[in-house]
């Protein structure tokens, strides 16, 4: 498997969480358990696997080099794609900051859990759609065998350093624990 391929191969584990993301919610909408450390697992996921790991790899490596093979940055599906991961950072920071609030939740906290839990599980899988739909076919359509090699060497390059240290492991440990 090519570092590329294991670049979308990541958004099965995402979308494992996003499972896990939506059996909270559903028990959050049928009792009213305390569920803000589980909540505040799958966000501590979702902030550092799926922001800064995966998404760092597509902002930093991926789309640049088809920007460099002559794709804008700020229009068509770049631009959305960028759009998108801002869109996820801040539903994810709403729900974070309701996760350590210290306070007991009020039936408002606890809607705008529901909601906003919702909305991004329901978000990440059109997102994950449209980078797996609409992206990764312009890396075949766009890239040079070239700089298709290139692109592959630089993601190798950005997982092994990952591999090296454990990160990656942890984070799929993690993943397979939250799902």
């Amino acid at each position: 498997m090519t570092a590329v391929e294991r670049l979308f191969e990541e958004h099965v584990l995402i979308l494992q969480v996003i499972e896990a993301l939506d059996d909270l919610v559903n028990r959050l909408e049928a009792d009213i358990g305390d569920y803000r450390g589980d909540l505040l697992r799958l966000m501590a996921f979702f902030s550092q696997f799926a922001d800064h790991l995966h998404h760092e790899k597509e902002e930093s490596v991926l789309l640049p080099a088809l920007v460099d093979a002559g794709l804008r940055w700020d229009d068509g599906v770049i631009a959305e794609v960028r759009k998108d991961h801002e869109l996820e950072r801040q539903m994810l920071q709403s729900l974070r900051h309701c996760a350590l609030q210290n306070t007991p939740w009020s039936m408002m906290d606890r809607q705008r859990i529901l909601d906003v839990g919702h909305q991004y599980a329901a978000f990440m899988r059109r997102h994950i759609s449209t980078e797996d739909e609409r992206l990764r076919p312009l890396i075949t359509s766009t890239l040079s065998a070239l700089a298709f090699q290139q692109l592959n060497e630089h993601l190798e390059r950005f997982d092994s350093r990952l591999e090296a240290s454990g990160e990656l492991a942890k984070h799929r440990e993690f993943a397979a624990h939250l799902a």
